[in-house]
């Protein structure tokens, strides 16, 4: 008698597969994209607000929070419509508006200053931060779907998703940076370029949710965007976790007008007198030391002390 099961087995197998590639894929190029034009979009902002950080700083702050509150009701809506419709459709419609948005300010005037460049500016950050928050909810759902029951696999490939960003910021900010002395406009062109692949690879993404396993969309519930506090209502693991994940939001923006980062990298402009290469050579070796973080010191922490360990370890560096 054949046995029908092991066939199944390995055609799922293959497809989680090409699937976790393709994903991975999307999230390399989305990550080279974004820090390819890290110096190049902030050299745009400050010569739009004519050199001025102070103006620079105050303006960004109002257009992050405005995101932020944006996202805040949209992320809800979105969530369900991915569990009642798929995730591929959502991750497709992603990424074309992360390239669509990553476009808008190659049609900036040449000199970079006036109305229409901070208008382009700030539609493509809004555009872009709210895409890309809604496709990193899309691509978790996905690999919670085929990982489902695997915890390590999960983990394994999670931590190899989040590697990817810094893994790209050793060598994208040192080729953006050389390249924006040449053209300013060369490194949005690669950039660009790099989230058209993106767009393409999306499409070699399969449906990863089944149809038997979808949820209907209830708007009570969908619309809703304080549903986020059932979490609390779902042992006390998970209430612990959801408020150290809130506390680290919070200490993470302090109440400034920009994230620590960006306030950083204007302070190295403006009083440590650093040019884009110094910048983009700082970015390059910090990035060297967070993937070590993420590849080699945290697995060795989980090791010796345990997910508990670790993470009351890391929390307290943190603080």
């Amino acid at each position: 008698m054949i046995d029908k099961k092991q066939p199944d087995e390995a055609g799922r197998l293959r497809t989680r597969a090409r699937n976790t590639r393709a994903l991975t894929l999307t999230t390399f190029f989305m990550a080279w994209g974004e820090q390819m034009i890290r110096q190049t979009a902030e050299q745009m902002w400050l010569r739009a607000f004519g050199g001025d950080a102070a103006v620079y700083a105050l303006v960004r702050g109002r257009l992050e929070s405005a995101t932020a509150a944006i996202s805040f009701f949209v992320t809800p809506l979105v969530a369900g419509l991915s569990d009642a419709v798929g995730r591929r459709a959502l991750m497709i419609v992603s990424t074309f508006t992360i390239f669509g948005a990553n476009t808008l300010p190659l049609f900036a005037p040449a000199h970079g200053t006036g109305r229409t460049t901070l208008l382009l500016l700030g539609a493509r950050q809004m555009l872009y931060r709210i895409a890309i928050d809604l496709g990193q909810l899309v691509r978790q759902s996905s690999l919670g779907d085929m990982f489902a029951g695997n915890n390590a696999a999960l983990a394994e490939a999670t931590a190899l998703d989040q590697a990817l960003f810094p893994a790209c910021k050793i060598l994208a900010p040192l080729i953006g940076g050389a390249l924006l002395q040449r053209n300013a406009r060369l490194p949005w062109y690669l950039s660009c370029s790099s989230m058209g692949l993106q767009v393409l690879v999306s499409f070699r993404i399969g449906e990863t949710l089944p149809k038997d396993m979808r949820l209907p969309f209830r708007w009570t519930v969908n619309a809703n965007p304080l549903s986020f506090l059932t979490l609390f209502r779902r042992g006390q693991t998970m209430s612990v976790l959801g408020a150290m994940t809130m506390l680290a939001r919070v200490g993470e923006t302090g109440g400034q007008p920009l994230p620590a980062e960006q306030i950083c990298n204007i302070h190295k402009a403006n009083l440590l007198g650093w040019g884009v290469l110094e910048r983009s050579r700082y970015e390059s070796v910090n990035s060297v030391f967070r993937v070590a973080g993420l590849k080699l010191i945290a697995p060795a922490m989980r090791a010796l002390n345990g997910s508990r360990g670790c993470m009351a370890l890391t929390l307290t560096v943190y603080f």
